[in-house]
């Protein structure tokens, strides 16, 4: 049927994507790829492994030459309370002086991953400072509208 020999021709063609870009196993990007999966501990592992450099440092990707971003805006961004707790209390990172080139803060990052544990650990544990403004002119609160529960809770 035609069916089949479209799912046949989609194997093939991701078979072959496969073997013409296969997935990159640098460090940066093994290191996003457990963020995503919400594997903290393969990402901490990496982390200590010193693979990535200094922890306050910036990530090392093609992409983000532009953008500034640090080892711990990306935990912040998926969620990963763990590995942002792990990156303050183990590696020293000043989560307030930790800015993208956008002037977003950690806390910007977190509300956009809308784990709320990990906002108000922010607040409460690593003193991050809810007023900053980013470049923009929004404070983590202006990111918290587009949460799934309401800024008040975080406070």
């Amino acid at each position: 049927s035609t069916m089949s020999m479209f799912t046949w021709a989609n194997a093939q063609l991701a078979n072959l994507a496969e073997t013409l870009a296969p997935p990159p196993t640098t460090p940066p990007y093994q290191y996003l790829t457990a963020l995503k999966s919400q594997n903290e501990q393969m990402a901490m592992e990496i982390i200590s492994t010193g693979q990535l450099g200094d922890p306050s440092s910036h990530l090392a990707l093609p992409s983000n030459n532009s953008t500034g971003l640090q080892l711990i805006h990306y935990a912040a961004q998926y969620g990963c309370l763990q590995v942002v707790q792990y990156l303050v209390q183990q590696c020293g990172v000043n989560c307030k002086s930790c800015f993208d080139y956008q002037g977003n803060t950690v806390l910007h990052w977190a509300t956009r991953g809308d784990n709320l544990n990990l906002v108000q650990y922010l607040i409460a544990e690593a003193q991050c400072d809810a007023t900053v403004k980013n470049a923009a002119g929004q404070t983590a609160y202006d990111f918290c509208e587009d949460c799934d529960y309401n800024a008040n809770n975080a406070r």
